[in-house]
């Protein structure tokens, strides 16, 4: 089923180029950069630290440097859309959306974009 779904995407994805490394091997090119890491629960205050956001993967935000992850973000060339969890502070984030989380808590969706826009439900990708 999964070959399947590939097969049919193909035409879609030729383009695409696989960077076995991290993110910031990846070039920079003039692209529409959607960029959604692990959230960073260092700025959340949670106590217990294994269930918060962003530590359900199986690399999660222990490992990240979001400083330099921010800094990397704004160097891209092109359109670039970050998301993140307030109250995450390692780039000046939006709010976006609220939602309840699979804790069955209300969190509020962040993002941060080089495009501003005065509704930012309304943006739309290159």
């Amino acid at each position: 089923m999964a070959k399947q779904r590939i097969w049919r995407a193909l035409p879609r994805i030729r383009n695409w180029e696989i960077v076995h490394g991290t993110y910031s091997d990846i070039p920079n090119i003039n692209a529409t950069w959607f960029i959604d890491p692990p959230y960073s629960v260092h700025d959340l205050g949670y106590n217990n630290i294994t269930s918060a956001s962003g530590n359900g993967y199986r690399h999660g935000a222990s490992g990240i440097d979001y400083t330099h992850l921010g800094d990397w973000c704004q160097t891209r060339l092109g359109q670039i859309i970050v998301c993140e969890q307030e109250p995450a502070n390692w780039l000046p984030f939006t709010p976006f959306h609220k939602q309840i989380n699979a804790q069955n808590t209300m969190r509020t969706e962040v993002i941060w974009t080089n495009t501003p826009t005065t509704n930012t439900e309304t943006l739309t990708l290159f």
